[in-house]
């Protein structure tokens, strides 16, 4: 096959450079002819004189042996917005003439396409070579423009947050370590990026098109689905009713063009304690294996989601075990000296604090009969 366009102004050109083409010995063994035309028709004011602006747009297509391809063709002059141009494709066949639809099937609008592509492209690139120069410079070099921002200051890093801020005395000193590294992208853990990671190796972009056009899934994907969905947040409705309705409203958990990345930076502790027990209840009465039979990127989103869930569920453990517990205050059990004190007074000692509150009992007192016995 080979493209060839022509300029035209009016539609008698399309019979003449047909009528060339034929004629020509070059094009002889050529057994169809496919072409689209794109032409404004010129519009005459009562003075005589033409305006293009104000004509009319005239397409028109021809197939010849290849049915389809005329409109292939026109479909490219209209995405490059072409007008007054005549675009051909010439198929050669080696023995007969027979239909494009039967030597190539499908294929030949692909073919036919591509080639009207390609010389538009080289028609583009040839009238942008010959551009004339205006003061030395290209027409193409005068419209870009280079700017230097070499001037500006660099932009600032980003700081992490450290134990002194920036107006204590030690914040330029050695002491001021930072807190914790875990949050440099916004409240992640590395530790947790990299389990996550370690998950959704296998989950590539073509097993998540392959989970997109499930029509009816296995329950074993509903299941994951849903448990993705619950630790995100997203709200799934619960596995029963309609089953196209249900894995509808289950597929907007794979909408998402950015999944695999948000998936990735997920933080576990967002996830609600309850959420994640349920989920983690859910899938552990399930096997891995099993799933990545039904499907491998369920199971990849089946490892994510598990280990989400038992991320949280041990989370829990870590701050309950490391949570604060507040000091109550105890009375001390001093051991009393056998004095010859009366009893009384040793019974006072005992209670401590609460033999102020004693009725009749006074402090004056309790300090003389005290000095009195040491003595």
């Amino acid at each position: 096959m080979q493209a060839h366009a022509c300029a035209i102004t009016h539609l008698k050109d399309i019979a003449r450079v047909l009528e060339a083409f034929l004629s020509a010995s070059a094009f002889q063994g050529v057994v169809s002819w496919s072409y689209a035309y794109r032409l404004v028709q010129m519009t005459e004011d009562p003075r005589g004189e033409a305006h293009p602006a104000q004509g009319m747009l005239l397409e028109g297509v021809e197939d010849g042996l290849d049915d389809g391809c005329g409109e292939k063709i026109l479909s490219v002059l209209r995405r490059a917005s072409l007008q007054g141009m005549l675009l051909i494709v010439s198929r050669w066949q080696d023995h007969g003439r027979s239909p494009g639809l039967e030597v190539y099937g499908l294929e030949i609008y692909a073919l036919v396409v591509e080639r009207c592509k390609e010389l538009i492209a080289g028609i583009k690139l040839a009238m942008r070579a010959e551009v004339p120069a205006i003061n030395g410079f290209s027409l193409q070099e005068t419209r870009s423009k280079n700017f230097d921002f070499s001037f500006l200051p660099p932009l600032p890093e980003p700081r992490v947050a450290t134990k002194f801020g920036p107006n204590h005395f030690l914040y330029d000193t050695p002491m001021n370590k930072p807190r914790s590294l875990r949050s440099l992208l916004g409240g992640g853990d590395v530790n947790m990026w990299m389990t996550n990671d370690e998950s959704l190796r296998h989950l590539e972009e073509s097993e998540l098109w392959a989970l997109r056009s499930l029509r009816q899934p296995d329950a074993r994907i509903e299941k994951v689905l849903h448990a993705v969905a619950l630790l995100r947040g997203q709200s799934p409705p619960v596995l029963s009713g309609d089953p196209a309705a249900r894995w509808g409203s289950l597929l907007q958990v794979l909408r998402s063009p950015t999944l695999r990345t948000e998936l990735l930076l997920f933080d576990a502790r967002s996830v609600p304690l309850d959420t994640a027990r349920g989920v983690l209840a859910t899938l552990e009465s399930m096997q891995a294996n099993d799933v990545r039979r039904a499907n491998p990127g369920a199971a990849a989103l089946y490892e994510w989601a598990l280990g989400i869930a038992r991320l949280r569920c041990a989370g829990s453990m870590e701050e309950a075990a490391d949570s604060v517990v507040p000091l109550k205050p105890r009375e001390a059990d001093l051991p009393l000296p056998k004095l010859g004190a009366s009893a009384s007074v040793r019974k006072g000692l005992a209670n401590g604090s609460r033999r102020c509150k004693m009725a009749g009992f006074d402090r004056s007192r309790s300090a003389a009969l005290l000095g009195m016995t040491l003595l």
